[in-house]
């Protein structure tokens, strides 16, 4: 028995979740803001209590390349939802994708080539005018 899909409502119900996401990113951003904290660097540390809170996952001195810094307890039960849960409030901060146009090639296309054909051997221009 194959069950049939609606890819058009499927897409719109994926639309509608981008853009809640978008507008929740945007709400997140904005009451950080209100509170003093508007860049990455100054929201990871709260953002990390936080989660921690939520979670129950302590926070540690870091080891290794994370010598210095405090960092949530790998070895904690709980680690990997603490570190999802932080990268997901984390990435309100990441530049939303660009979904415009691709940008203008400006190399005269012509030009390229007649370069590259200029650089060939005698064989391979006569092998290349003959393909053509």
């Amino acid at each position: 028995m194959t069950t049939s899909i609606n890819t058009t409502a499927a897409y719109a119900a994926f639309d509608k979740f981008a853009k809640a996401q978008d507008t929740s990113r945007a709400t997140l951003v904005n009451e950080l803001g209100k509170a003093g904290i508007t860049t990455l660097e100054a929201a990871r540390p709260i953002a990390m209590q936080w989660v921690s809170a939520r979670t129950k996952c302590p926070i540690v001195s870091g080891a290794g390349k994370a010598t210095g810094r405090k960092v949530l307890d790998a070895k904690h039960r709980n680690y990997e939802a603490a570190k999802k849960a932080l990268q997901r409030v984390m990435s309100a901060f990441a530049p939303k994708p660009t979904t415009g146009k691709p940008t203008v090639n400006k190399v005269d296309a012509v030009k390229s080539l007649l370069t590259r054909y200029q650089a060939l051997s005698r064989a391979e221009k006569a092998r290349f005018l003959a393909s053509i």
